[in-house]
């Protein structure tokens, strides 16, 4: 009802009551403004919120006053409190493992390939550098992919040694590089020089898979000369801090990435059990492959499966490495004999085991270790208590060697080295006394054929 709605005569009403309703009309009208004002306003700034939201999607805070724990106010681009970061597992699409070699050499991930010295592990990566820079089919007929290599090498020669098996191997020479040295630049003189290249050193091996991105293979052999000087291949953080980069590498860039380590001289436990350092090799590998010598025949080399945990495990093959350069050549058909068979002594089987002394078995440890030259010598005691040699024991095997030791640097900081002796050809020294003994032996047996029986 508005302030006209009444049936009282103006000329009836007083002075006072006249202004009092004036005043009361005034008010009746200001407030239907007032409405009208903010209903118009009300609408616009619905339709304004409306075009932002559209415009975008996060949502809009109203207020600043309503605050998560650490000060970040809701829908603000600040750093997201400390704490837990969960992830649902429907976030993830799945998709199947993609294969270098199928079964065997998983694409985008660590394969280890370990065995003793000198039966025939980097003849395999050199015949796989060749099957995959040509795309021909693995020996068990499955499809390869074809695609470029990197071979981070440290012990063969490049030009008499890798070249040559590259070659017999009917490779595609120029899909295949080697990676063993860096361009640094030095920030005081400006000058460039060159240094050995290193796992820790991974944003080299970085950009060298983002430049080749048809890479299908690396392979690092072996895994000791490339962990860098300041790691411990004894030490599972260690090891984990050098290789979890480039498993993350392999899984970006996609190539597979074949690392080659050596077996220790002890044959108990498990054929994983044998890879030479920390346990954490076999542990960042998906895949474990052994090579090993044939029991049967030495001239045999057998591949065989260590754990795998992307497919099933399957069998093994066999091969021969012969010919002039030689080559590997592959035996038809699969191999039954399982890893830990092939590779594991049994002490409980006569002459399972070489009745060695002790010191024998130091010797035969410290030739092996040391065969490819100078190692540290914490890391080669390390070795030592892992095949059950003790420090006395390992002390006389280095005097009865002649086992050197040199310091590494100049500061206290500087690492002790072992290393071989340099090999000395020379004529056995006879005492005087076995030259009589012999003299003493030859003419008491002419003199005894002389006379006949």
């Amino acid at each position: 009802m508005g302030p006209d709605d009444n049936d009282v005569s103006v000329d009836s009403l007083t002075d006072e009551e006249m202004e009092a309703q004036e005043e009361a009309r005034r008010r009746y009208f200001d407030q239907q403004e007032g409405e009208d004002l903010e209903t118009r306003a009300g609408a616009r700034h619905g339709e304004e919120l409306e075009q932002y939201q559209a415009g975008h999607p996060a949502p809009v805070t109203t207020s600043t006053s309503t605050q998560l724990p650490g000060g970040v106010v809701p829908g603000s681009p600040q750093v997201l409190p400390d704490g837990p970061i969960l992830r649902n597992m429907a976030e993830f699409k799945p998709v199947p493992v993609k294969w270098l070699w199928p079964g065997r050499i998983p694409l985008g991930k660590i394969t280890m390939l370990a065995g003793n010295r000198g039966v025939g592990k980097s003849f395999l990566t050199i015949y796989m550098a060749a099957r995959v820079s040509t795309g021909s089919p693995w020996p068990d007929g499955t499809e390869c992919p074809r695609g470029s290599v990197i071979l981070i090498c440290g012990e063969d020669d490049p030009d008499d040694t890798i070249r040559p098996r590259l070659d017999v191997h009917h490779a595609d020479v120029p899909r295949i590089e080697l990676l063993t040295m860096v361009r640094r630049t030095d920030p005081k003189t400006r000058q460039q020089g060159e240094v050995t290249f290193t796992l820790a050193d991974v944003e080299n091996l970085r950009i060298a898979l983002r430049d080749r991105p048809d890479c299908k293979l690396v392979v690092v052999d072996p895994i000791g000369s490339f962990l860098g000087e300041k790691v411990n291949e004894f030490r599972d953080n260690e090891v984990r801090s050098v290789l979890a980069p480039v498993a993350k590498l392999a899984k970006e860039y996609g190539p597979a990435v074949v690392i080659v380590a050596h077996h220790r001289k002890s044959k108990t436990g498990t054929a994983d059990d044998l890879v030479m350092g920390s346990t954490a090799f076999t542990a960042l590998a998906r895949v474990v492959w052994h090579v090993g010598v044939d029991k049967d025949n030495e001239d045999r080399r057998l591949l065989l499966p260590g754990k795998n945990n992307l497919a099933r495990k399957g069998s093994g093959l066999a091969f021969t490495i012969a010919g002039e350069p030689p080559m590997v050549d592959w035996e038809r058909g699969p191999v039954t004999v399982t890893a830990d068979e092939a590779l594991i002594v049994d002490d409980n089987k006569e002459g399972g085991k070489k009745a060695l002394t002790q010191l024998d078995q130091a010797k035969s440890f410290l030739k092996d270790v040391l065969a490819d030259g100078p190692r540290k010598s914490a890391v080669v005691e390390e070795l030592a208590k892992e095949e059950g040699i003790s420090k006395r024991t390992l002390d006389r095997a280095r005097a009865a060697l002649g086992v050197l030791t040199d310091k590494q640097g100049v500061s206290d900081k500087g690492q002790w080295l072992m290393k071989l002796p340099s090999p000395v050809n020379h004529e056995p020294v006879v005492s005087k006394f076995q030259e009589v003994l012999h003299a003493v032996s030859t003419s008491g047996e002419a003199a005894k054929n002389a006379n006949g029986p």
